[in-house]
C-alpha cells in the first residue's frame, strides 16, 4: 500500500513539473518580449558599439541617476543647452567626451545605449561576459581617457 502511494505521489509530482515547466518558459518569453529589442538586435548593436560605451556600460550602475533619462533624450536637446544642463555637471570627464561624439553612434547603438536598463540581466552579463568585463573587475578598473584623432 505504501508504494503504491509512493507512485501515485511520484506520478503526481511529474505531472505538476510537466504542466509547470512550460508555463515558467511562457512566462520568461513574456518578460523578455517586453524588451525594447530583441536578442539579435542587441547582438548587432553590441558588435557595433566602440569599445568605450561598453566599458561605461559595465559601469552603469555606479553612474549617477541622470544618467539614464539624459542618454534618452540626448537626440532631442538643442546643442546649445547640452552643456548647460544640471545632468551634465554630475557626469564623469569619460561620459562627457563619449557624449560628445553621440552623433557619430549608428542608430542601432543608440538604441542599445538608451534601453540597456531595460535589457534582461541575463543578456547583459553574457555581452559583459563575452569583452572578458566582470563586475568584480570592472569596478577597480580605472577609465581610460580616450583621445580622438581626426
Amino acid at each position: 500500500m505504501n508504494s503504491k502511494k509512493m507512485a501515485l505521489f511520484m506520478v503526481m509530482v511529474i505531472a505538476v513539473g510537466l504542466f509547470a515547466l512550460p508555463n515558467a518558459m511562457l512566462l520568461l518569453k513574456e518578460e523578455w518580449k517586453e524588451t525594447p529589442m530583441t536578442s539579435e538586435e542587441v547582438l548587432s548593436a553590441w558588435k557595433k558599439l566602440p569599445p568605450e560605451w561598453k566599458e561605461v556600460l559595465s559601469k552603469w550602475e555606479e553612474l549617477p541617476p541622470e544618467w539614464e533619462e539624459l542618454l534618452s533624450e540626448w537626440d532631442e536637446i538643442p546643442e546649445e543647452w547640452k552643456e548647460l544642463l544640471p545632468e551634465w555637471e554630475k557626469l564623469p570627464p569619460e561620459c562627457k567626451e563619449l557624449l560628445a561624439n553621440w552623433d557619430e553612434l549608428p542608430p542601432e547603438c543608440k538604441k542599445l545605449l538608451t534601453n540597456w536598463d531595460k535589457l534582461p540581466a541575463e543578456w547583459k552579463e553574457r555581452l559583459l561576459k563575452s569583452e572578458m568585463i566582470s563586475p568584480k573587475l570592472v569596478s577597480e578598473m580605472q577609465y581610460q581617457v580616450t583621445v580622438r584623432l581626426t
